[in-house]
């Protein structure tokens, strides 16, 4: 008999690595534990892995029709966005990336706006450091898996020029998607909630992350300035969000990874939205 439990397990962590839609007679052959022979005067073993799914529901597993299996964390709405919080994904650090970082602020420190009038303080100076090696960590990290879809920010090499974007992210078909590196402003409660910057952008998408351990940087997730100005963001105070009502960033990855594949990201969510409405008025 399969093991599906095992099996179950091996699905998902397969995709969790992958961060890829897998067709169920790929996957089949990667995943399945246990004996086949009961399935092989009956049903096609692969075809009963593909019913499994097709007639199971599973809170973190579903079956996109055209076969393809996903996480369903990779294509939340807001409600579930509260049973999977966001993981971390872990870029370590980088010496040639840290010393590039140190280069790019000290280029800029002589220009930029003293906001706090603090500008020479340690503290502003390390605030400026720590924000430094997160961005450039997290624009390494996408220029290097993600090229072709990267672009260097508007002042790119232009140290006296303010820019709004630390990158772009520019897939066919798509509006330029303008990322803005935030580092958490601060961290309450084991990190549940975060502080966001004033005079947020709508058309900009905020990543937000940190420089952990003094070894890495985590990158927590993302949202979108049209969303937090919807929260009632003003100048005169930070908003506070929950750091799991933001987009895990599987969501941007597994983006990245479908339109490489030439796999519709926005189809895939409307299936999985179908599918969740048609269990409920089932249930």
């Amino acid at each position: 008999m399969i093991d599906w439990t095992v099996t179950h397990k091996n699905v998902t962590e397969l995709l969790k690595t992958e961060r890829l839609p897998w067709h169920y007679k790929m996957l089949f052959t990667k995943t399945v534990s246990g004996s086949l022979t009961d399935y092989a005067k009956k049903t096609d073993p692969v075809e009963k892995f593909r019913q499994y799914y097709a007639e199971h529901h599973h809170d973190d597993v579903t079956l996109v029709p055209g076969g393809w299996l996903v996480l369903r964390k990779w294509f939340p709405d807001i409600v579930q966005l509260k049973l999977f919080p966001p993981e971390p994904i872990i870029v370590s650090g980088d010496c040639i990336v840290s010393y590039e970082a140190g280069f790019e602020q000290a280029s800029r420190q002589p220009f930029m706006y003293d906001h706090f009038n603090d500008a020479n303080s340690p503290y502003r100076q390390q605030r400026r450091q720590r924000a430094a090696l997160v961005e450039s960590h997290v624009q390494h990290f996408f220029a290097a898996d993600y090229p072709e879809y990267y672009h260097h920010p508007s002042n790119h090499l232009q140290y006296k020029k303010p820019a709004k974007d630390d990158f772009s992210l520019v897939l066919p078909g798509r509006q330029p998607m303008m990322i803005d590196v935030k580092s958490w402003s601060y961290k309450q409660n084991g990190g549940q909630q975060i502080g966001v910057a004033r005079n947020v952008q709508e058309r900009i998408i905020y990543l937000w992350s940190d420089w952990e351990d003094d070894q890495t940087v985590a990158m927590y997730g993302i949202c979108s300035g049209k969303w937090l100005s919807a929260i009632g963001l003003n100048n005169d105070a930070l908003t506070h969000i929950a750091d799991n009502l933001i987009w895990p960033m599987d969501c941007l990855l597994v983006l990245l990874n479908m339109t490489r594949a030439g796999q519709d990201y926005e189809q895939f969510r409307k299936e999985i939205a179908s599918q969740d409405t048609e269990t409920s008025t089932e249930r």
